[in-house]
């Protein structure tokens, strides 16, 4: 078990980059018309809205804005520990995505200053709400994969969260199912809004 686990730390470290990049050039998102009126406006800076209000649903287009980070990543089936991917959150816009991806796993030096933050990946996205699962197409605006689309599905589950799943290598079919497994090839994330105090 310790062995298995020790390979998948190493295979997640030395694919990061990539993944990053792969799992968002290649995620489709789909949106589920739940409840979701308007944002929580309790919760402190920084904070993650846990439960979505019930009232109208906004739009797609409309619900998706704002920041987002990870509260589960599953990875060729395995549950990935929060801390291996610590930093990494995406942020909508209307019409751009930025991917903030994880801070570098190092232990600092006595003194040493941490580096600085990670730059984000900036991608174009277009919602494809007239499909089943939902989808998104996403176009990598920079680095070695710029000008490329791939995509993935989405919806949001009962709690709120942006489910997302999309395939490691982003020349694969769509996913039609959400979940990870050994042999899918398909990496699946979950996100919770982050609700910044005004």
């Amino acid at each position: 078990m310790q062995r298995t686990t020790f390979l998948m730390r190493h295979k997640l470290v030395a694919l990061r980059p990539g993944l990053c990049l792969s799992l968002f050039t290649g995620l489709s998102i789909s949106c589920f018309n739940l409840a979701f009126a308007e944002p929580p406006a309790a919760l402190t800076s920084g904070q993650v809205a846990q439960q979505a209000p019930a009232g109208e649903v906004p739009a797609d287009a409309e619900r998706i804005l704002g920041e987002w980070v990870p509260v589960e990543f599953i990875f060729l089936g395995l549950p990935i520990p929060m801390e291996n991917i610590a930093g990494l959150k995406v942020v909508f816009d209307k019409e751009e995505l930025k991917l903030y991806p994880p801070a570098p796993v190092r232990k600092l030096k006595e003194g040493e200053l941490p580096p600085p933050a990670p730059t984000p990946i900036k991608f174009r996205y277009q919602l494809l709400t007239d499909r089943e699962p939902h989808q998104i197409e996403l176009t990598a605006e920079e680095g070695p994969q710029q000008g490329q689309t791939t995509g993935s599905i989405y919806q949001f589950d009962e709690k709120g969260r942006l489910v997302i799943c999309g395939h490691l290598d982003p020349a694969a079919p769509r996913p039609d199912v959400f979940e990870s497994t050994d042999t899918s090839r398909t990496i699946l994330f979950k996100f919770e809004r982050v609700v910044n105090k005004k």
